[in-house]
């Protein structure tokens, strides 16, 4: 059941947005590899930045990874550059990664993968509540007995409530060059700072304006054409996801239930049928002896019969 999940979510995730512009964000590797995250300008960049609650260093370096090995293996000016040669190591023979030259895909993909539990990338940090529910889902489903439907409910809205209050701004095209400074405000530092209270439907609500945040501060270059649009299919994306998370529980919830339907009907059954074999037996028993009884007044009736 746990492969089952994992196919119906990289299913969804590995739905690229490149395509819907010219832009791209291969350049960002002309000249360094991000092989070693240190090495790079990121974490100066981000240094003290609340996003660093939703997002961990080691999520951003995979998304740049990855970028950088569709990059590098796509194109061939690219892969000629000092950072594609010096990142050889990485982007050869390896092709788990959305094929898209746009950071936004790729910090999309890491996001979704962490909230959907999903550990295919080597070095990406999980989710702590994703990965709790996501636990306690896999226990119940492995478990060899059937599972009341309150099960599943007794934390649902621990995970899966939407906390308004916890939603982040979108973003707008109009305000575009606002909007880091807008996600810098005080009243989002706090909704960041607080990203262990988020629950899981709010950070995936809130996937589509950390990865627009994130793509503006670190591909400046293009940070304004595709975004709109980007965004618009992020939303269609998360709308996915979700989807998908309540089909599968809602799956599990009816196939631990007619489990322990069955599992109860079979125990109905056995101490039915156990409860006759018992009389059954009791009669038997009671013949037996009786039977025998008769047996041993055989030898003395015969000769009665001979008057």
């Amino acid at each position: 059941m746990k492969k089952g999940l994992l196919a119906l979510m990289i299913g969804v995730i590995g739905i690229g947005i490149w395509g819907i512009s010219t832009a791209h964000d291969c350049n960002l590797f002309n000249e360094i590899s991000v092989i070693d995250w240190k090495a790079t300008p990121y974490p100066t960049i981000l240094k003290d930045d609340p996003i660093l609650n939703v997002v961990p260093e080691e999520a951003l370096h995979r998304a740049l990874l990855n970028l950088q090995a569709h990059c590098c293996a796509t194109n061939k000016s690219d892969r000629a550059g000092k950072g594609c040669q010096s990142s050889s190591s990485d982007w050869k023979n390896r092709t788990n990664y959305p094929q898209s030259a746009f950071l936004f895909d790729h910090i999309v993909d890491v996001l979704m993968r962490r909230l959907a539990n999903d550990k295919s990338y080597p070095g990406l940090p999980v989710d702590k509540k994703a990965n709790e529910w996501h636990s306690k889902v896999d226990r119940l489903v492995s478990s060899v007995d059937g599972v009341l439907p309150l099960q599943f409910q007794t934390e649902y809205d621990t995970y899966w409530q939407l906390q308004s209050n916890y939603l982040l701004p979108e973003y707008e095209y109009s305000s575009s060059v606002k909007y880091p400074d807008l996600m810098r405000q005080l009243e989002n530092i706090n909704k960041l700072n607080k990203y262990d209270q988020w629950t899981i439907r709010t950070s995936y609500f809130n996937v589509c304006s950390v990865a627009v945040y994130l793509n503006m501060i670190l591909a400046p270059n293009n940070a304004n054409t595709p975004l709109q649009t980007a965004r618009k299919e992020c939303k269609k994306l998360t709308s996915a996801m979700l989807s998908k998370e309540n089909q599968y529980l809602k799956s599990m919830i009816v196939y631990k239930s007619d489990q322990l339907v069955n599992d109860s009907l079979q125990l109905y059954s056995n101490l039915y049928n156990g409860e006759r074999m018992n009389r059954f037996k009791m009669t038997l028993h009671k013949l037996s002896t009786e039977w025998l009884g008769v047996a041993r007044q055989v030898p003395m009736l015969v000769p009665m019969c001979s008057y």
